[in-house]
C-alpha cells in the first residue's frame, strides 16, 4: 500500500526530495521557508516559483497534511500503550507498598518501619493502586489511625497485630476486587 507521503509513481526524484524537505519542516511549513533552505553548497534548493509548480503538480499540501495526521495518530497510539503500561506498573507498585506495610506489621519489623510509616505506606499503596486501575479514590478513605500510642499497643499484642494485619489485607483484597469488577468504559 502506498501512503500519500510516499513517492508518487510519476514524481521525479528532485521533486520528491524537495517534497520530503517540505514535509519535514513540520506543521508550520511553507513554500517560502523551503525556498530559504540552502543545500550543502550554500545554494538555495529551489526557487519559490519551481516549488509552487511542484507543490501544485504533486499535491504537497494534502500529502504533508496526511503525513502530519499519520504522525499524530501514531503518537496517540504509542502514548495510549505507554499509559496502559504505566498504569499496570503503578498498580503493582501500589500492591507492593501494601504488602510491605502488612508484612512489617505481621513480623514486627519496627526497626525497619514504624506503625505510622506502615500506615502511610499502606494508604499510599491503596491510593496508588486505585488510581492506576482507574478506581474511585475520593469516596474511599482507607485511613488507619496514625495514633502512634495505639499503634504501638497493637504491635505489642500478638493477637491485635494479627487482626490489624488481616484487616489491612482484606482492605487490599477489596481494592483489588473492585478494580477487577469495574465495568469497562464505553
Amino acid at each position: 500500500m502506498i501512503n500519500p507521503w510516499d513517492r508518487l509513481p510519476n514524481e521525479r526524484s528532485k521533486a520528491y526530495h524537495l517534497f520530503c524537505m517540505y514535509r519535514d519542516l513540520g506543521p508550520t511549513r511553507t513554500l517560502e521557508r523551503l525556498a530559504r533552505v540552502e543545500d550543502s553548497d550554500s545554494n538555495r534548493v529551489a526557487t519559490r516559483a519551481n516549488l509552487k509548480v511542484y507543490s501544485r503538480k504533486y499535491q504537497w499540501v494534502a500529502r504533508a497534511r496526511a503525513y502530519d495526521d499519520y504522525l499524530a495518530e501514531k503518537e496517540r497510539v504509542d502514548n495510549e500503550q505507554l499509559i496502559l503500561e504505566m498504569n499496570r506498573r503503578q498498580a503493582e507498585d501500589g500492591r507492593f507498598f501494601q504488602h510491605i506495610a502488612v508484612k512489617s506489621l505481621e513480623e514486627r519489623e519496627l526497626d525497619k518501619l514504624s506503625p505510622t510509616e506502615a500506615d502511610r505506606l499502606f494508604n499510599t499503596g491503596v491510593k496508588t493502586e486505585r488510581l492506576a486501575r482507574g478506581a474511585q479514590t475520593e469516596a474511599v478513605n482507607v485511613e488507619v489511625s496514625t495514633n502512634v500510642k495505639v499503634a504501638r499497643q497493637i504491635i505489642a499484642d500478638p493477637e491485635a497485630r494479627k487482626l490489624w494485619a488481616e484487616t489491612l489485607r482484606r482492605l487490599a483484597d477489596r481494592t483489588n476486587e473492585s478494580s477487577r469488577s469495574r465495568p469497562a468504559d464505553d
